[in-house]
């Protein structure tokens, strides 16, 4: 767990996973800080509740602690104890520690009351009946089909609770009744150039919490992601409520949640029950350790299920040498019980800040293997890796701080027929230099696919099954950090199944003053296919995303985000500010305003409106101790 302040007192947590190569930025708790500037420089400190820390409590309670302070201007960390320089992941790797030993603590076990109202007023545009004109409809409170009343359940629908209750300093009991995420921020858009789908990370707090004791993210999947609940076929899913108990029996971080939706009848969406275990042992005083995971996705109006066991584990041979294994099985209702597995094993030295590094890893995911309640990219696929780099360190006198070399090799083929899928080789280079900056390159970057079937690009483009052969090449920049300002861009040129290729992504980061930031990027790709591909004379398809995001903090208590996003394909503007109001840990005021505007009205008989739709949502929740 990480606590975070700056000179002006604003706060920041987060949890680290896997011994910090992986991060839950968006973990929160219960603490406070006070910072406060002098002649001299500034000072922090901070106010932690032993309930706000998970450890078992004895006569003898060992934590093992760490001190960093990161300096801007000089893009200077500062870390205590530093026992070790040999990693890269200096900032969140815990072997950077020491332990602290304390008698005869014991953390209060609260009961957190949580309940919240919330009220929202949307604005949606509709083909009237003729089909002549588009109208604006106006909808007061949003009703989540609970009761049979319209009145009665728009107002239920409007109130919910969550509650925590710390059972004791290791475990604790949540329970959520009629939970709601409208506050949640919205997803940055993205374009998907692939056949496969794209990762969208959760951003809804109550799934958020110990989101890292859940997860089973190693190689191409997930075991186990939360966005599968509440969210299905584009549609947000009423959650009625759930229950969730983590902590640690006997040695052993354990998981447990279920969780229980309502049904879509409009959208032919039956309500679902989804339930997850999880546990994992450490092995030794590192990240090591041995897990298992059991997940069912169940229709609580019908007969369709998906059911999901596996195990996991990582070793680390040495503070550099590390093995990854996993095996997992799936049982659906619709789909045949026989190679429905998964497997995988991965060896790799990484994080080093100087000399050889490689990562090699081999998995397979059978035809059969569908597990509904996590992610796999690519299924049906056996998937090996080999990447091999070697970093060398420069002299302290120069710019450039390391330089890494590596070649890169990936090979996917269909699991069920052993046929070709995907084949990459490509060599790349990287220099980071002094104040935080890097230069990445890949010259060149040779991928082989084959298609067993068309591929139905856009409504436009269907590219014809064979096979097709790639080159490309790839550089990248990125400044440095030790100014108030940092930008970044992103060059791809090259073949693409049968055309050309071109990808241009940039952005700029831009601090205004200590209460304002801003950030801007475009991405733009260009296409240019045979002319057999199109359906019409126009070959190329290209699309262009435009973001901006807006961060106005008033006060540490008080801030303003904005988040503007063009897409030139669906050519609209989607914009989310929210308005939060946190006067105390715990008390939580949301305003949040969405809107989409159509950019091009005329294209269309009859013209569109110019507010697509809108939304005003307000929230209020207060956590009272029991």
């Amino acid at each position: 767990m990480v606590f975070s302040v700056n000179s002006l007192g604003a706060r920041r947590d987060e949890e680290l996973i896997d011994n910090g190569y992986r991060t839950n930025p968006s973990w929160n708790t219960f603490w406070d800080a006070k910072a406060t500037e002098t002649s001299t420089g500034w000072s922090c400190e901070l106010r932690i509740p032993f309930s706000s820390l998970r450890f078992e409590p004895g006569e003898i309670v060992t934590m093992n602690f760490r001190f960093e302070r990161f300096i801007k201007h000089t893009n200077e960390l500062v870390i205590k104890p530093l026992l070790s320089t040999s990693l890269d992941n200096l900032e969140k790797n815990m072997f950077n520690s020491s332990s602290l030993t304390f008698k005869n603590i014991s953390g209060e076990t609260p009961v957190y009351f949580t309940p919240y109202v919330a009220g929202i007023v949307s604005q949606n545009s509709t083909l009237n009946s003729d089909g002549t004109k588009y109208v604006k409809e106006t909808e007061i409170l949003r009703g989540k089909d609970y009761f049979g009343n319209e009145t009665v359940d728009k107002t239920l629908s409007s109130a919910g609770f969550d509650v925590k209750y710390k059972l004791d300093n290791s475990n604790t009991l949540d329970l959520t009744l009629n939970t709601d995420f409208a506050q949640a921020e919205t997803d940055a858009q993205v374009f998907n150039l692939t056949r496969y789908s794209i990762f969208f990370p959760e951003k809804r707090q109550f799934f958020l919490e110990n989101a890292g004791l859940f997860s089973v993210a190693m190689f191409n999947h997930r075991l186990f992601h939360s966005r599968r609940i509440g969210i299905e076929n584009g549609h947000i899913v009423p959650i009625l409520g759930g229950i969730r108990m983590n902590g640690v029996f006997k040695g052993i971080q354990y998981g447990l949640m279920n969780m229980q939706t309502n049904g879509l009848a409009a959208e032919n969406i039956e309500a679902k029950n989804f339930s997850v275990f999880r546990a994992k042992k450490s092995l030794k005083q590192d990240d090591s350790y041995i897990g298992g995971i059991f997940s069912n996705r169940s229709s609580t109006e019908g007969n369709d299920y998906n059911l999901q066991v596996g195990v996991d584990g990582i070793y680390r041979l040495s503070n550099s040498i590390t093995t990854t294994f996993f095996g997992a099985t799936t049982y659906d209702s619709d789909i045949k019980k026989n190679n429905n597995s998964a497997f995988g094993i991965g060896l790799s030295k990484l994080y080093q800040s100087e000399g050889f590094e490689f990562d090699i890893s081999t998995t397979n995911y059978e035809e059969n293997f569908n597990p509904e309640m996590g992610f796999l990219s690519i299924p049906n696929s056996i998937q090996s890796k080999v990447n091999l780099a070697y970093g060398i360190l420069m002299p302290e006198d120069w710019y450039v701080s390391k330089m890494l070399f590596g070649l890169n090799n990936k090979h996917y083929r269909v699991s069920s027929s052993n046929e070709l899928l995907n084949h990459q080789s490509y060599i790349y280079g990287a220099f980071f230099f002094r104040d935080g900056g890097n230069f990445h390159f890949v010259a060149p970057w040779y991928e082989q696919d084959d298609l067993d079937s068309e591929w139905n690009f856009s409504d436009n483009t269907t590219i014809p099954k064979g096979r097709y052969k790639t080159w490309l090449y790839e550089i990248y920049y990125q400044s440095g950090k030790t100014k108030n300002y940092n930008w970044f861009s992103d060059i791809i040129y090259g073949d693409f199944f049968g055309g050309k290729r071109f990808n241009f992504w940039t952005g700029t980061n831009y601090i205004f003053s200590e209460k304002v930031r801003s950030s801007a990027e475009i991405y733009y790709y260009n296409i240019d296919f045979p002319d057999h591909f199109s359906q019409n004379s126009n070959k190329k398809e290209d699309g262009t995303i435009l973001k901006y995001w807006l961060t106005y903090n008033f006060a540490p208590d008080l801030s303003l985000k904005l988040l503007s996003q063009f897409n030139s394909n669906s050519k609209q503007i989607g914009s989310n500010l929210r308005l939060r109001y946190n006067p105390f840990e715990g008390t939580d005021l949301y305003v949040v305003y969405n809107s989409t505007i159509n950019t091009e009205r005329t294209m269309f008989n009859p013209h569109l409106n110019l507010i697509d739709q809108q939304r005003l949502f307000i929230k209020f929740s207060k956590t009272l101790t029991l």
